[in-house]
């Protein structure tokens, strides 16, 4: 008799075929298929929960076959091992349809009791495109019927057996709707007062899904700002939802709970590693990067991040996805996350400020500098933040916008690409679809490039930052005043201490 269950390489669940087999002989448990390491424990926890169930572990020689494309681990297998022995020895009846039509994916405790265990969001698509129902966990069931399945949730073997022999009731039918939270205060871009350049900055990335670099001094509002960014961005489609949702299932994020609707953000410490950043280790786990998916990953004090951590950065940012090469295969992760860095000037931060001095050396300055060098291409946009005004702060004057505001701006900008048949333009890194430039806009393009050495990678960043800043101007031609903009963002001044954006006259 064959029993299905799953296992999770990347963000799919792979079907693995369980078989059972009891013979009399010296009292052995043989296991097929499985690491080592995982079949050692799964003999104890399977022994435990049976014996603690009230069935017999038998005397005699057992044999366990895991049958999969590739090498089994993990403890969601439990209990398909427990169901195809309980079937072999006749503790489930004769009738093979009971059994034969379920995809059994939870780990046992030894008292007996179904565990949850990640991945159970993908476990389900699994079972569904096979035509299966689900047997999952009690914390696993609202998550798992995400799927559009029959889901069954037993607490324990006990459960799971009289729903088998006698057709018990362990179907779950909770609401699989996401849950209505109480409306609390959260970060709005109203409460950013003083920097408007970096306000329309953040705007244009969010529009074009460019990454960006803030540079500022100490308190000068990075960390705020970055934190305002996924605010204003449209928000999550269905399908965004159940990548969101997949992803974070994998990683062990939402077991209780179900759907994800609000785009993440993640914003690991600096003294985070390769595998925690990027996703890896074994078993291999979604970094952040990709825990950041669909939404906005933060790298603060970003020189403080390890040089070489940093590197791995560059791949995956372009590809919008993350490929770790294992022995066993190849392991893939989705990555279009929108990443927010943040830096000071120098070592002390105080370069560029008019009301204190810097203290660093320029050799600090360039060490500081080359710490970020190796991913400073990611960034589309750099944008400097002048010290805040005390004064206008203090006195509540100047300009504010709201995320709601800003947000309707996006999505305006953002339909208008549609339009032009860029289905996700933070994908269509190197396209640009029909928008021409300007006389004036090629002039300017032109003279910036000869005499501001830009190369070809500006080139086709700029293009695609003035196109950004066109579809938020409702514009259907790149104009100068756009290229303008742009090249404070990406030409060789860009990020400069001191240098902030203006909008520029047309030329004549």
């Amino acid at each position: 008799m064959t029993i299905r269950t799953a296992h999770i390489v990347g963000q799919r669940a792979i079907p693995v075929t369980v078989l059972a087999n009891y013979e009399n002989g010296l009292p052995t448990v043989d296991i097929t298929g499985l690491q080592e390491a995982s079949a050692r424990e799964l003999r104890v926890r399977v022994r435990g929960a049976l014996t603690n169930s009230g069935v017999s572990f038998p005397l005699g020689r057992i044999t366990m076959a895991f049958v999969s494309p590739t090498q089994v681990n993990g403890t969601n297998v439990d209990l398909a091992a427990a169901v195809a022995l309980l079937f072999e020895l006749g503790y489930l009846g004769k009738n093979v349809t009971l059994v034969a039509d379920k995809l059994f994916f939870a780990e046992l405790s030894l008292s007996g009791e179904l565990r949850p265990c990640r991945g159970a969001l993908p476990a389900a698509l699994a079972a569904k495109s096979l035509g299966l129902d689900i047997v999952v966990a009690v914390d696993n069931a609202r998550e798992a019927a995400l799927a559009g399945i029959t889901v069954i949730a037993p607490r324990t073997l006990n459960d799971l057996i009289e729903h088998i022999q006698v057709k018990t009731t362990c179907e779950f039918h909770g609401s699989v709707a996401p849950e209505a939270a109480l409306r609390t205060p959260g970060p709005d871009f109203s409460d950013v007062v003083g920097q408007p350049a970096a306000v329309r900055a953040m705007t244009v990335a969010a529009a074009g899904g460019h990454n960006i670099l803030l540079i500022g001094g100490p308190g000068a509002g990075k960390t705020m700002l970055a934190r305002r960014l996924s605010t204003v961005l449209p928000p999550l489609t269905h399908d965004e939802s159940l990548q969101v949702t997949t992803i974070h299932s994998v990683a062990g994020l939402t077991i209780g709970g179900g759907l994800v609707t609000a785009r993440p953000f993640r914003a690991p410490h600096h003294s985070t590693t390769p595998a925690g950043l990027i996703g890896g280790g074994v078993p291999a786990r979604p970094g952040e990067l990709t825990l950041a998916h669909n939404g906005v990953l933060m790298l603060d004090e970003l020189p403080e991040f390890n040089r070489q951590t940093l590197e791995y950065l560059r791949e995956p940012t372009e590809t919008r996805r993350v490929d770790l090469s294992r022995a066993a295969g190849t392991i893939t992760y989705d990555a279009d996350t929108l990443v927010v860095g943040a830096m000071n000037p120098c070592p002390c931060g105080m370069k560029g400020n008019p009301r204190r001095s810097c203290r660093c050396t320029k050799t600090s300055i360039d060490g500081y500098d080359a710490r970020v060098s190796p991913i400073l291409g990611i960034f589309d946009i750099r944008v400097t933040l002048p010290p805040i005004d005390f004064a206008i702060e203090a006195d509540d004057h100047g300009p504010r916008v709201s995320s709601a505001s800003l947000q309707a701006q996006v999505i305006a900008a953002r339909e208008r690409q549609n339009a032009r048949g860029m289905l996700n333009a933070r994908r269509e890194t190197n396209q640009l679809s029909g928008m021409s430039l300007s006389q004036e806009a090629r002039k300017l393009l032109e003279h910036a490039i000869e005499h501001n050495g830009l190369t070809g990678k500006d080139y086709d960043r700029m293009r695609r930052v003035s196109q950004t800043i066109a579809d938020l101007d409702g514009a259907d031609v790149i104009d100068a005043l756009h290229v303008a903009e742009a090249l404070t963002y990406v030409g060789p001044h860009a990020g400069q201490a001191g240098h902030t954006f203006e909008h520029a006259p047309r030329l004549s």
